[in-house]
């Protein structure tokens, strides 16, 4: 060693770089809840845009179209303009205030004791770290100069306590943000669809002669709100089913029923999904003699293209999957992990949508026994079909929290076992 030069002390060796790696892990947590906010940011704005446009809608004519009456079954004279409206207005309301609930995460002191954490090693008798504003605001400017007075080895000590805390808080406030912002979306998604049909609705009626009368549903208007449903519809569907994008050796080698690709049973079963609100909707204006068929089949061809589109485990290509991976990896191969055993979740996702197919049956069913309602069952039934997806987009993401919950009680469970025996 040159002569004059200082051996560093090992202890504050060690604790720099573990700061170094702990500080990587902080930023790139702050990047991510940063990002998060930004598209809250963007929701938000794109919210007010569609607030606008509404409003100016709303007032084309000076509002008559908006409080246009549709004739319904002949004698229920309804502002359909005016009630979809009001769903979206219902609709942005509630995502803004997710948004707000998301971006204004309640803050989590990192610091003080903790049954589930160990105490960090604070170097004066006052509880406040180093990186925290909110800890270092509620101590006095005497306390803080104190501290810095310490020794530097018992600083890094104490810093790199209070980061492991934070960072892990501030991971926790970023999922919540995220989860939130995801729920908010669906639910912006079906005030968009509420958007559209009140948009529909009140330029049909602003095409046409006002007199005071209620205005008739023709099949005109009935296509045309059919097509709204059914875009929305596929639009939902196929967004789903790209959330998990699959990868090239899973489009080389793809789950198979009957012969027939997976993806094949998708595209399949989201174009007969997406046909089952318009189908209530164009009911009466279908030949009698196919109402009632109609109102069966469509649901049920659409749970059954399900039942062929869902996720089924299949060992056999998970094993090819697996041969063409092993042969690509070469002697990494044994790296690999052993392949999943778990059971299968597919067979409750297709008995709820079981319960569904039979509720849009039962509705179809009832609107053709029922001609005196049967345009207010078709029309309730379609809209309410967005609620559907609404619940469904929910469900989903409870259902992922779900899942990682139990995963996380069997790993904790299996850790406790192994350290008592």
């Amino acid at each position: 060693m040159p002569a004059g030069t200082v051996e560093p002390d090992p202890v504050e060796h060690e604790l720099d770089e573990r700061f170094k790696l702990l500080e990587f892990s902080y930023k790139e947590v702050l990047d991510a809840t940063k990002h998060q906010d930004d598209k809250i940011n963007r929701l938000l704005t794109a919210v007010a845009f569609l607030t606008a446009a509404t409003l100016a809608l709303a007032g084309l004519h000076g509002g008559d179209p908006l409080a246009a009456r549709y004739l319904v079954d002949g004698r229920f004279a309804l502002p359909l303009g005016l009630i979809c409206l009001a769903g979206f207005l219902v609709g942005v309301s509630i995502t803004v205030i997710m948004l707000i609930a998301s971006l204004t995460t309640p803050l989590v002191f990192p610091g003080g004791a903790k049954p589930i954490a160990p105490t960090i090693r604070y170097v004066t008798e006052v509880e406040s770290g180093q990186i925290y504003f909110n800890e270092i605001s509620r101590t006095a400017l005497p306390q803080w100069y104190l501290k810095w007075q310490q020794d530097t080895a018992d600083l890094k000590r104490e810093r790199n306590d209070s980061l492991i805390r934070e960072t892990h808080n501030l991971a926790v406030r970023t999922e919540f943000k995220y989860q939130r912002s995801n729920e908010a979306v669906a639910v912006l998604s079906f005030a968009l669809l509420s958007f559209v049909l009140s948009m529909v609705l009140i330029l049909l009626a602003a095409g046409r002669q006002q007199s005071g009368s209620p205005l008739t549903l023709n099949l005109t208007a009935r296509a045309i709100l059919a097509a709204v449903l059914f875009g929305y519809s596929m639009l939902q569907l196929v967004g789903t089913q790209r959330n998990a994008p699959p990868t090239v050796l899973d489009t080389a080698y793809p789950a198979r029923r009957w012969r027939i690709p997976a993806p094949w049973w998708n595209r399949l079963y989201a174009v007969l999904t997406s046909l089952v609100a318009p189908e209530l909707i164009l009911l009466p204006s279908v030949p009698e003699r196919i109402r009632m068929p109609l109102a069966i089949a469509a649901p049920l061809a659409a749970w059954l293209a399900l039942g062929l589109a869902l996720p089924w485990r299949t060992t056999a290509v998970e094993q090819e999957r697996r041969r063409v991976a092993e042969g690509l990896l070469g002697k990494f191969a044994a790296e690999l992990p052993p392949m999943k055993t778990s059971g299968n979740r597919a067979l409750r996702s297709w008995l709820i949508a079981l319960g569904v197919a039979v509720l849009y049956g039962a509705v179809g069913i009832l609107a053709v026994r029922a001609p005196r309602y049967q345009e207010v069952l078709g029309l309730s039934g379609a809209y309410a079909a967005g609620v559907v997806l609404l619940l469904g987009g929910v469900w989903q993401i409870a259902r992922r929290q779900a899942r990682r919950a139990e995963k996380f009680r069997k790993e904790a469970e299996q850790a406790v076992t192994s350290a008592g025996t």
